[in-house]
């Protein structure tokens, strides 16, 4: 009687009174994220609803349609899909910070989440004092992707494309870089680095494509 009155039942599983019966219903958390059908963050909410559903919880999933617009009308229109969202309804949420680099965006829904929802609120892709957070360990995968194009492949000529400079990401994949050039394996690499205060992932694949203008940003 006590789980009954308590409102939270088995694993994700709550019961709750609906005209004046009490129904067992299954907890509901809320993802926030971006680009939702891009590679990278289609595996992970593949993976996450893989795990949700075995533990008996519902997703839902409120995505932009793009990480980044071309127009301040689609930045405010793409992300209009947030104040679809009653928080009130929600176990949880789960935020993917690095995903939502719409201006202003990011910080306005943590803003609305610290007043309207009083619930587990979970950051994937960055860490923001104050909240649970989980992140790749990008140093550690970009050091040793480049130790394999200087081991398996022999290349000597390594540009690093990285992008948003104040961001953590960013800096820890520079870090990752650069734990790569100190091995005794990368002495003679000629290390040549671009790092841009703004680039979006569609400049970066154009840029990667084009050897003569990364030439020409040689640093």
């Amino acid at each position: 009687m006590g789980m009954l009155f308590g409102g939270y039942g088995a694993q994700g599983v709550k019961i709750k009174r609906v005209k004046g019966v009490y129904v067992m219903t299954r907890k509901r958390i809320a993802v926030l994220t971006a680009q939702a059908d891009e590679y990278t963050q289609g595996r992970f909410l593949s993976g996450f609803f893989e795990k949700a559903f075995q533990l008996d919880y519902d997703v839902c999933v409120f995505s932009m349609y793009l990480k980044y617009q071309d127009t301040a009308n689609r930045e405010v229109g793409d992300a209009n899909i947030f104040n679809l969202i009653e928080f009130d309804k929600y176990d949880a949420v789960v935020i993917c910070t690095d995903r939502i680099r719409t201006p202003g965006t990011e910080e306005g829904l943590r803003w609305r989440v610290e007043h309207e929802f009083d619930g587990p609120v979970l950051i994937v892709g960055d860490e923001i004092e104050g909240y649970k957070s989980i992140n790749i360990d990008h140093r550690k995968n970009i050091c040793g992707l480049t130790d394999h194009l200087i081991e398996e492949h022999g290349y000597r000529d390594i540009v690093l494309l990285d992008g948003w400079e104040n961001n953590a990401n960013s800096e820890l994949k520079k870090q990752g870089f650069f734990d790569s050039m100190k091995s005794p394996g990368a002495l003679s690499v000629s290390l040549l680095w671009l790092f841009f205060p703004v680039i979006t992932w569609q400049w970066g694949w154009r840029l990667s494509w084009n050897r003569e203008a990364l030439r020409s940003l040689r640093i």
